[in-house]
């Protein structure tokens, strides 16, 4: 199981670079709206309107109080326990290839990336 993981790992950099090195003005400035926060802010309240619209009020708080619960434990435990624990770089932080990757906007992300 190791070695079929180990065997990712480069195709998993191809891609990165693939990705990366496209040079694209659109695709950084794409990608750089759809990553950021406040962007889904729109979308997730349409679906909690529609949620609330369709579902019995009581039922709704609840399934909303418990995906609110559940997001804020596995964001603590993919950022306080794997993160530290895994210690996999993220791409603009990796030593051995850090200098060749297009950053936009000077932003180069927290040191580590798994899981995000």
């Amino acid at each position: 199981m190791k070695e079929a993981i180990e065997n990712l790992i480069p195709l998993e950099r191809d891609l990165f670079f693939l990705l990366n090195g496209s040079n694209s003005s659109f695709l950084d400035d794409w990608m750089w709206t759809v990553s950021g926060r406040f962007i889904w802010i729109p979308v997730f309240l349409a679906i909690l309107f529609l949620f609330f619209y369709k579902t019995p009020r009581k039922q709704a708080m609840l399934v909303t109080l418990f995906f609110i619960l559940v997001f804020v434990l596995s964001d603590q435990f993919s950022s306080g326990f794997c993160k530290p624990f895994f210690e996999r770089f993220r791409p603009t932080h990796h030593p051995d290839f850090k200098e060749l990757v297009d950053i936009v906007n000077g932003y180069r992300g927290g040191k580590y990336g798994f899981i995000s």
